[in-house]
This record gives structure tokens, C-alpha cells and sequence, in this order.
């Protein structure tokens, strides 16, 4: 089917589904090459967001989950080469962590590649606690540094300043 609103002063909904049972109130299903769903907003002017999830309930208000061996849950990139902000952020006004990446099957935790003349990973902290924490259980290591012929380790301010150098310099 199709449905189209063509009216710019609108503030009703083109399309909605609800349920009060157990199934979907929209599903969309592809089983050839085509996607399962898309949402778009084409207009460079507008502030809206494509797609919008919440719930008020005690599961999560988006879950992607990948179930074949060659792809992700989730895919996040930004296409234009002059858009600075970030591809991708979360913010809590709760207690709990703002992002938390787990590999209990052995997998890595997170990897950061940059081609900048900026810093690869930032921590700042405003309140008085530490910006970043290394914490190894069990036989693991703290942190490995590792530079091509620049300062392995550089502390700058608080109560001693220190360069710790590498074997080449």
C-alpha cells in the first residue's frame, strides 16, 4: 500500500499501527535484497530526526541484533565530509554509564582509528573523580603504549609533570 499526507500544515500521523497484544504493531520484512524498512527526512532545513524510538516500559527502546556471520547490529556513518559533529552520541541523565561495550566470548572491547593531527581518544572529567581508569582482572595487563619515535607517556600538570621515553628517543 501507500499513504501520503500532502499537506505542509499538517500535525497528524500518514501512517500508524497499534496492538495490545503480542505482536508487532508495524512489521516489515524483506526477504529478497531489498531493505526492511527505511525512514528518511529530505529536507536540509529541517531539525527532525529520521526515525524515533522510546519506550516506557523496561526494555531497551532499540535492539539490532545480527544473526548471520558477516554482519553488524548496527551501522552508523556520516556521508558528508564537512559535517564536524560526531557520527555517534549518548547522553544519560540517569546514573548509569552513557555507553558500556562488552565481549564476554573473548572478542575486543573497542578500537579507535583516526587520520588526524588531534588526539584519538579523549577523557574529561569536571567533577573530581579520575577522566579514565585502567583496570585489569586476573592476569590481564594495565595499559600497553606504544609509539613510533615519539614520548611513550607524557603527564602534563597536577602535582609532577613526567615524560616517559621510548628506547629510539
Amino acid at each position: 500500500g501507500y499513504f501520503k499526507l500532502d499537506n505542509p500544515s499538517a500535525t497528524t500521523t500518514a501512517l500508524r499501527g497499534e496492538t495490545n497484544g503480542f505482536g508487532y504493531a508495524v512489521q516489515g520484512v524483506a526477504y529478497g535484497k531489498a531493505i526492511g524498512g527505511y525512514f528518511g527526512v529530505h529536507n536540509s532545513s529541517s531539525g527532525a530526526d529520521a526515525l524515533q524510538a522510546s519506550t516506557s516500559g523496561v526494555a531497551n527502546a532499540v535492539h539490532g541484533i545480527a544473526s548471520g556471520i558477516g554482519g553488524r547490529a548496527a551501522f552508523f556513518e556520516n556521508t558528508l565530509y564537512n559535517n564536524s559533529n560526531s557520527v555517534l552520541a549518548a547522553r544519560t541523565m540517569g546514573k548509569g554509564w552513557a555507553g558500556v561495550f562488552l565481549a564476554p566470548q573473548g572478542g575486543k572491547g573497542v578500537y579507535i582509528s583516526t587520520n588526524s593531527s588531534t588526539t584519538s581518544l579523549d577523557a574529561t572529567n569536571i567533577g573530581t573523580g579520575f577522566a579514565a581508569k585502567f583496570f585489569a582482572n586476573g592476569p590481564g595487563k594495565g595499559v600497553y603504549i606504544e609509539t613510533q619515535g615519539g614520548a611513550g607517556l607524557q603527564v602534563v600538570g597536577g602535582s609532577k609533570n613526567a615524560v616517559v621515553h621510548t628506547p629510539s628517543g
